[in-house]
């Protein structure tokens, strides 16, 4: 399977918290990554009785690092929207968003 959107290109990971009673926001963490792999609940030791069929595996170069200049940027709303729209998803909160660098650092 696919993914719905063009994740192998991505460079790096900035952690995002919030959600449901709290706000999204970004976090000051980020890692650079390696590889980013799609995995049926099946080839997951653990999952194979999950309710989700299919799992994000990011691999990271090293551990995360924090960096105070990422922008605390208030569109994340915006970009999940904006996201869900063009790739015609219900949702995206708790998944992988893109997002061009110049955003974030």
């Amino acid at each position: 399977m696919e993914f719905p959107y063009d994740l192998y290109n991505a460079k790096k990971l900035v952690i995002y918290s919030g959600g449901r009673a709290k706000a999204f926001h970004l976090t000051s963490y980020f890692g650079e990554i390696e590889s980013i792999k799609h995995k049926h609940k099946s080839k997951i030791k653990g999952k194979e009785n999950s309710t989700t069929e299919y799992y994000f595996e990011v691999k990271l170069k090293e551990n995360f690092s924090e960096d105070i200049s990422i922008e605390n940027n208030p569109n994340i709303k915006k970009w999940m929207k904006e996201y869900c729209d063009e790739y015609e998803l219900s949702k995206v909160a708790y998944l992988p968003i893109l997002t061009f660098s110049e955003n974030v650092f």
